[in-house]
């Protein structure tokens, strides 16, 4: 239960169903798919950078739009269950799946050959 709570795509998923939706379908936008795809390709064109000061750099960058991003979900996602609006929760809950992954592809590159993490725990 612990981590369904934990996770909010998890959450998500789990209030949509105490709300009666049991297969939720996310409607997602064109371009919102269109950038998702630009930044999944990006993440796999890293792959070919042998800087590692520029690899850095980009995953990096790449991280913070997609955080930006999950975040911005997170919000309206709040926001749609506020207002009762469950279908508008639904193509949160997708969006926020999509940008979850993404966010797992980063911390793979992150573990990635040569990487050393900046960042504070």
């Amino acid at each position: 239960a612990y981590s369904t709570l934990k996770d909010p795509h998890s959450r998500a998923l789990h209030l949509l169903r105490l709300k009666g939706v049991t297969e939720p379908t996310a409607e997602m936008s064109p371009e919102f798919l269109e950038e998702m795809m630009h930044v999944n390709g990006e993440l796999f064109a890293v792959d070919e950078v042998t800087d590692k000061a520029e690899r850095r750099s980009k995953v990096e960058a790449l991280k913070a739009q997609i955080f930006e991003k999950y975040e911005a979900v997170l919000r309206d996602l709040q926001e749609s269950f506020q207002k009762g609006d469950l279908r508008a929760a639904e193509g949160n809950v997708g969006r926020l799946k999509f940008l979850k992954n993404l966010r797992e592809i980063v911390r793979e590159k992150e573990m990635g050959p040569g990487w050393v993490s900046t960042e504070k725990h």
